[in-house]
C-alpha cells in the first residue's frame, strides 16, 4: 500500500466520528429523496397494473332503470369494446358490537361467469354459488376492520327487508381503490361496506328482474371518450340516465389520482429541498475540513507528491464518506418506502404492492451528493496547493486585529478577556460565520418544514370542520323527501335544532371547459353549517346566483358576473344558465354553492332535501341516533367528533406519517450540522486553544471561547432559520395545492419552539463531546510546535 493511502485509512480512523456525522447528513438527504420517490413509483406501476390486470373500465353511468335490450344498443356505439350491465344499489349494514351507523354498496355479479370488467380479486373464499340469494364477496377494507371472514353472516337491510348474507370471499376491485360514500372526503372502511351479490337474487330483490340501473364500458385506444359518454347518454335518457363519466371523474379514480398528484408534488419538492440543503452543508462542512489539513497539504507537497495525487487523495477520502452516507442513504430509503408505500396501499385498497425503486432517482441523489462534496474539496485542495510547500506548512496566519463592535461602543471595561476573543474572533471570521449560521439556519428550516403537515392538519380541522360545522349530528338521506321530513326529525326528543340542505350533481359548463361537482343549496343565515373562507370569516350564501369556491373559478376560467352552464346530473337532465356572483376561498373540495329556494325552482322536485344537520342534547344522541337508523330513508348519522375521527384516521394519518419520517431526517440533519461546525472549529483552533492552555487559561476559559462562539453563532441561526422555514413552507405549500385539498398555511408557536429547542440541544450536545476533546489536548505537541 503506498504510503498516501495508509495516510487516507488513518486519516479516516481517526476522525470516524466525523465522518459517521458526515455520512449521516448524505444519508438524510438521499433516504429522504429516495423514500418519496419509490413510493410514488411504487403506487404508480402498481395501479397501472392492476387496472389493466382487472380491466378497469373507462366509463360508468347509473340510471333509474332500462330493460336488458339495450345493451345491445351501447354495444354499437362506435369505439365501444366491452360492455356490463348491473345493478346497483345502497344498502344498511349491522355489524355486531358497533353501534354506529353502518351503509353499504351492493352490486351484481353474472350469473355464470365472471365480471369482464372491474373483475375481482378475491383474499379469500371463493365466488357465490350462481342464483342463490344469499351469499356474496364483502368487500376486503371493511371485512378487515370488523374481522369478517369466509363463513360469518352479515345482518343487511335489502330495499326494506331485513336479510342474513353468507360471506362466502373477501376481495376488492379496481372500482374501489378508493372505498368511501360518493361525496366523502376520506375513505370510512369501519361504516362504508362493498358487496357483491350474483345478478339473479340481486335483481329479484330490487324488482329489477330483465333490467338493470348500472353500465360499465371499455373502450378501444381510438376511441374519443367524450364521444362515446354523449351517445351513451342519449341512449339511457329516457330511462331516467344520470349522465355518464370517464374514468378520470369516477370517484376512487379521482381520489387516488389527486393522492398520488400531492404525492407527486410532496415527492418532488420537499426531497429537492432535503437534498439540495443537504448538498450545500456538505460543501461547506468538507471545505471547512478539508482547511483544517493544509499543513499536510504542503507537507505532502515537500516530499514530491503532485497536485493531481493530493487532489486524488481527498477526493478517495471523500468519496467513502460519500458512499458510506449513500449506503446508508439507499437502505434506509428502501425500508422507508417501503413502509410508506404499504400504507398508502392499505389506505388505498390494492391487492398487492409493486414496490420499485428507480435506478435513475437513486444516481440523482448519488450526483447531487457526490458533486456538492467533490466541489468542496476542489475548492478548499485548490486554495492549499496554490502556496509553496514552506508556506503552507506553516499555522495559517492571524487575522487582522481590530476591536469588536461592542468594544467601539464602550463595553469593553464590562467584557472579560475570554467574551473579547470569542466577539474578535466572530469579527475576524465574518465569511465562515455566515456560512455557519447559514447552515444551522438551513437545520432549524428543515424542522420547521417537517412539522408543517402536523400544523396544516391541525388547522385545517380546527377552520373547515369544528368552527364551520357547529352541528351535532348529521343525517343524509337516501333519495330526496320532502322538507317536512325535517319537521318530524325535530319533533324527536332530544333534538333542539335542525336545518336541512340539498345537494345536487352537476357539470358546470363554461365556454370548452368544464367539470363535474355538485351545488349545495342551503337556507340564508344558515347556524349549523358555517361557510368559511381560509381568514376564519363567514360568508352569507347570496339570495341568488352562484357562489364558487376560488379554485373552481380557476378551473373554469370564470369571473364575477359570467353564466355558468349548469347541467343537472339527477335525472331531470335539466340544463340552464346561472350567473356567478362570487368566490370563496376554501381548503376542502370543489363546490357551488346557492339558496336552496333558488335551487329548487331550477329543479322539477320542489320542496325537497338530501339531509339535515342537527343541534341535539348529547345525553340523547344514542337514542336519536337509533330512531334515524330503523328509518328506510335515512342513508348515514354521524357526529362531527366522528367526522374528525374519521378524517384523523385516513387522510390525517398518512400526512402526518409522513411529517413525522420528514422531522426525523431534519432532527438528525439539524444534529450533524452543529456538531460538524463544533468539531471542525475545534480542528482549526486546536493549535491556538492549546496555546492559550500554556499561557495560564483554565480549562472552563478555554472552552468558553470555543462554545461561546458556537452559542453565538447558534442563537444567530435561530430566527434567520424561522425566517427560512416560513419561506420553504410557504412555497411548499403555494406548489402542492390540488382539486382536492388546498393545504393551509399555517406554522405553529410550538413548531418554531421545537425547531429552537431541537438545534440547541444538538448545540449542548455537541458542546459536552467537544469539551471533553478540549480536555484531552496535547500540551506538549504545542510547545514542541515551531511557529
Amino acid at each position: 500500500m503506498r504510503t498516501i493511502n495508509r495516510k487516507l485509512v488513518r486519516d479516516i480512523s481517526n476522525m470516524w466520528g466525523m465522518v459517521f456525522v458526515i455520512a449521516l447528513m448524505i444519508t438524510c438527504g438521499a433516504a429522504t429523496y429516495i423514500t418519496f420517490l419509490s413510493t410514488l413509483d411504487s403506487l404508480k406501476e402498481t395501479q397501472q397494473s392492476y387496472y389493466q390486470d382487472y380491466y378497469f373500465a373507462n366509463i360508468f353511468a347509473s340510471l333509474k332503470r332500462a330493460p336488458n335490450h339495450v345493451a345491445i344498443q351501447i354495444r354499437e356505439i362506435e369505439g365501444v369494446n366491452r360492455v356490463e350491465t348491473r345493478v346497483q344499489s345502497g344498502l344498511n349494514l349491522e355489524v355486531p358490537g358497533f353501534d354506529e351507523t353502518v351503509t353499504g354498496m351492493i352490486i351484481s355479479l353474472p350469473d355464470e361467469r365472471e365480471p369482464i370488467l372491474n373483475s375481482l380479486y378475491l383474499r379469500e373464499g371463493r365466488l357465490p354459488t350462481p342464483y342463490v340469494d344469499n351469499e356474496i364477496i364483502l368487500g376486503d377494507g371493511f371485512a378487515e376492520e370488523h374481522g369478517f371472514t369466509a363463513g360469518d353472516q352479515l345482518k343487511t337491510v335489502i330495499n326494506g327487508k331485513e336479510k342474513k348474507l353468507i360471506i362466502v370471499g373477501i376481495g376488492l376491485t379496481p372500482e374501489f381503490i378508493y372505498q368511501g360514500q360518493p361525496g366523502s372526503l376520506s375513505p370510512d372502511l369501519k361504516r362504508f361496506g362493498i358487496l357483491w351479490m350474483r345478478r339473479a337474487p340481486l335483481a329479484a330483490a330490487y324488482d329489477m328482474e330483465g333490467a338493470f340501473n348500472n353500465v360499465v364500458l371499455s373502450v378501444t385506444r381510438e376511441a374519443n371518450t367524450q364521444d362515446v359518454i354523449t351517445q351513451l347518454d342519449q341512449i339511457l335518457e329516457p330511462h331516467g340516465g344520470l349522465g355518464g363519466i370517464a374514468r378520470e371523474d369516477q370517484n376512487s379514480h379521482f381520489f387516488i389520482t389527486e393522492e398520488l398528484n400531492q404525492l407527486s408534488k410532496t415527492a418532488t419538492i420537499i426531497p429537492t429541498i432535503f437534498i439540495a440543503v443537504a448538498a450545500f452543508l456538505l460543501n461547506v462542512v468538507v471545505g471547512r475540513l478539508i482547511r483544517t489539513q493544509r499543513e499536510q497539504i504542503g507537507i505532502l507537497k515537500a516530499f514530491g507528491y503532485s497536485n493531481q495525487e493530493i487532489g486524488l487523495h481527498y477526493l478517495l477520502m471523500v468519496s467513502v464518506i460519500v458512499i458510506i452516507g449513500l449506503i446508508g442513504g439507499v437502505i434506509l430509503g428502501y425500508y422507508l418506502g417501503q413502509e410508506l408505500s404499504a400504507l398508502y396501499a392499505s389506505y388505498y385498497r390494492f391487492p398487492y404492492l409493486n414496490f420499485v425503486i428507480n435506478p435513475w432517482d437513486v444516481l440523482a441523489a448519488s450526483v447531487i451528493s457526490a458533486a456538492a462534496a467533490y466541489s468542496g474539496v476542489f475548492f478548499s485542495v485548490k486554495e492549499a496547493v496554490t502556496f509553496p510547500p514552506a508556506e503552507a506548512m506553516r499555522p495559517e496566519p492571524p487575522k487582522l486585529y481590530h476591536r469588536s463592535l461592542l468594544e467601539k461602543l464602550g463595553a469593553a471595561r464590562f467584557l472579560d478577556q475570554p467574551t473579547k476573543m470569542v466577539l474578535r474572533q466572530i469579527g475576524r471570521q465574518r465569511v465562515k460565520i455566515a456560512f455557519g449560521v447559514l447552515g444551522v439556519a438551513f437545520a432549524a428550516a428543515l424542522m420547521i418544514v417537517g412539522r408543517m403537515s402536523n400544523d396544516s392538519v391541525k388547522y385545517l380541522i380546527e377552520v373547515d370542520f369544528r368552527q364551520s360545522q357547529p352541528f351535532d349530528l348529521g343525517v343524509s338521506f337516501r333519495e330526496s323527501i320532502s322538507d317536512h321530513a325535517l319537521m318530524e326529525i325535530v319533533r324527536m326528543p332530544g333534538v333542539y335544532y335542525g336545518e336541512a340542505y340539498r345537494g345536487v350533481p352537476v357539470r358546470f359548463t363554461y365556454e370548452h371547459r368544464n367539470h363535474l361537482t355538485a351545488i349545495q343549496g342551503y337556507p340564508q343565515n344558515m347556524k349549523l353549517r358555517k361557510i368559511l373562507n381560509t381568514q376564519e370569516q363567514p360568508v352569507e350564501i347570496p339570495q341568488a346566483g352562484l357562489l364558487l369556491t376560488e379554485k373552481l373559478g380557476e378551473i373554469l376560467n370564470i369571473e364575477t358576473g359570467d353564466t355558468l352552464t349548469v347541467e343537472f346530473l339527477d335525472g331531470s337532465r335539466r340544463t340552464t344558465g346561472i350567473k356567478v356572483t362570487g368566490f370563496i376561498n376554501q381548503f376542502i373540495g370543489l363546490n357551488g354553492y346557492m339558496n336552496i329556494e333558488e335551487l329548487s325552482k331550477l329543479l322539477p322536485e320542489r320542496h325537497v332535501v338530501n339531509g339535515a344537520y342537527l343541534l341535539v342534547n348529547k345525553s340523547y344522541e344514542d337514542e336519536i341516533t337509533k330512531e334515524l337508523t330503523d328509518s328506510p330513508f335515512v342513508g348515514e348519522i354521524i357526529s362531527k367528533q366522528k367526522i374528525i375521527d374519521r378524517f384523523y384516521e385516513s387522510t390525517a394519518q398518512t400526512w402526518l406519517i409522513m411529517s413525522l419520517f420528514i422531522s426525523l431526517f431534519a432532527g438528525a440533519t439539524a444534529f450533524s450540522v452543529v456538531y460538524n461546525n463544533a468539531r471542525i472549529s475545534l480542528s482549526e483552533r486546536s493549535r491556538e486553544l492549546a496555546s492559550l492552555r500554556v499561557l495560564g487559561f483554565t480549562r472552563g476559559e478555554i472552552s468558553y471561547i470555543l462554545l461561546g462562539e458556537l452559542a453565538v453563532l447558534v442563537l444567530l441561526a435561530i430566527p434567520i432559520g424561522f425566517l427560512l422555514g416560513w419561506a420553504l413552507t410557504w412555497f411548499i405549500v403555494w406548489s402542492m395545492q390540488t382539486e382536492l385539498y388546498r393545504i393551509p398555511m399555517n406554522i405553529s408557536r410550538a413548531t418554531y419552539t421545537l425547531a429552537a429547542v431541537i438545534v440547541i440541544f444538538s448545540a449542548l450536545l455537541s458542546g459536552l463531546f467537544v469539551r471533553r476533546k478540549l480536555n484531552r489536548l496535547d500540551l506538549i505537541g504545542v510547545l514542541k510546535t515551531r511557529e
